[in-house]
């Protein structure tokens, strides 16, 4: 009897020990970036992207990326999973487009209250 629990007892953190060697093993590979993440990261490429030299756009990339604390692999791995799911995308497009017009927004009234402040300064 007492063999018989030796061994359902080495069966059982066996079991645990695989199975923390499996979840580790999992959590290694690439990860899955939050939406908003994403979204962040695609506009930032986005906009700088037609600002500089298009021999510098994998450093952008890359730094752009850095900034988030994101790798090329991850990011590239939710670019994946998002391609796969076409109302995905379709929401993730639209989240895009919206982040850009309000960074649009963002810039043109920055834009018109300091053509503000200089004109006060010239009266």
């Amino acid at each position: 009897m007492k063999r018989n629990s030796k061994i359902g007892l080495f069966f059982i953190i066996g079991l645990f020990l695989f199975n923390g060697l499996n979840y580790c093993e999992k959590k290694t590979g690439p990860q899955k970036i939050s939406d908003r993440k994403f979204v962040q990261i695609y506009c930032d490429v986005t906009c700088y992207a037609d600002i500089i030299d298009k021999k510098l756009h994998k450093a952008l990339i890359d730094s752009v990326l850095k900034s988030y604390n994101v790798s090329q692999e991850n990011f590239e791995y939710s670019k994946k999973l998002i391609s796969k799911d076409p109302e995905k995308w379709k929401n993730i497009f639209e989240k895009i487009v919206n982040e850009l017009e309000q960074r649009k927004k963002d810039i043109e009234s920055k834009s018109d209250s300091s053509t503000v402040i200089i004109n006060h300064k010239k009266k």
